[in-house]
């Protein structure tokens, strides 16, 4: 399996002070990631000593916190409630996320207790092209910054923000570079406590596939999609499914379903606290399509 030059703490509950070369590689990285999130450790090893170079290397501390590894870079979770990110030198180099049997895995998923995520500003992103569940599972996440990304050459957001259940504000949206994506699917399911949305600097010329995108996001109140180019998109099953509060949903010129094969629930319980008000169709057939088999009727759409 490819390798990444990204150095982890390979750590055990009875680890004590010491450190050693090897070649770890993405898989056991992600395993030791995942079990700490879970919370195994709990208030045994909390620090992950990060640094940039050729080959991988494993540090590991004690349950006193104090690094092994003191001109390196401090990943951390404190109190199982922040994560903390901070370098001495060069960025961390940010790597894609990936599917390890059959589970997604991305930089920041399934953090499952933090609540904020500090210095994120110390990643280089600039070469990762996959960004799926970068964030999915954060379940108690608030906030997240990703103002200083640069993802020129992403090509994948899809469930980048799921299951992130009490996040209300995602700054830096307006300067993600969508212009390669094709898939963003599940991007912003369950995102339970967004009340808003700025989509409008989304560039999604190349999407394929929007499926389930904002499904379970209830607390959503408007969503203007009147930049979205949707003309390669093949999937919106399920894509504004259990919006409840949903009262308004704009779409612009640049909306098409000619390529859609699949809408089914695409606005089954959208709107169901009242009527879901639909504006920028004024195309007869597009209305039809819109109309059939998406749910339209159950879940009080209107056209206005």
């Amino acid at each position: 399996m490819k390798k990444y030059i990204f150095l982890v703490v390979a750590a055990i509950a009875v680890l004590c002070s010491c450190s050693k070369d090897d070649d770890t590689t993405i898989d056991s990285v992600v395993a030791w990631e995942y079990e700490l999130s879970m919370g195994k450790f709990k208030n045994g090893v909390t620090r992950i000593v990060i640094e940039t170079g050729i080959n991988t290397s494993s540090y590991a501390s004690d349950a006193t916190h104090k690094p092994l590894n003191a001109a390196g870079t401090l990943w951390e979770v404190l109190d199982g409630k922040v994560l903390r990110i901070q370098t001495s030198g060069s960025k961390i180099l940010g790597h894609d996320s990936f599917v390890r049997e059959d589970i997604h895995f991305g930089l920041f998923s399934d953090y499952y207790k933090v609540e904020t995520i500090s210095g994120i500003e110390n990643l280089d992103m600039s070469k990762v092209t996959n960004m799926s569940n970068l964030f999915a599972n954060c379940q108690e996440l608030t906030s997240i910054d990703i103002s200083g990304f640069d993802n020129h050459l992403v090509d994948r957001t899809d469930a980048m923000f799921e299951n992130c259940y009490e996040l209300k504000s995602i700054t830096g949206l307006e300067k993600l570079n969508t212009s390669n994506v094709t898939k963003m699917d599940f991007m912003f399911a369950n995102c339970k406590a967004l009340t808003e949305l700025d989509l409008s600097t989304f560039n999604t010329s190349n999407v394929t596939r929007m499926f389930y995108m904002f499904a379970g996001s209830d607390a959503l109140t408007k969503l203007d999609l009147s930049s979205f180019n949707t003309s390669k998109v093949t999937d919106m099953g399920g894509m504004f499914l259990d919006c409840n509060k949903l009262g308004s949903l704009t779409f612009g010129p640049s909306f098409s379903m000619a390529k859609v094969k699949d809408k089914e629930e695409m606005f089954s319980g959208c709107g169901s606290d009242g009527h879901c008000y639909v504006r920028g169709i004024t195309d007869p057939a597009l209305k039809d399509a819109l109309r059939e088999g998406t749910g339209w009727d159950e879940a009080i759409m209107e056209f206005q």
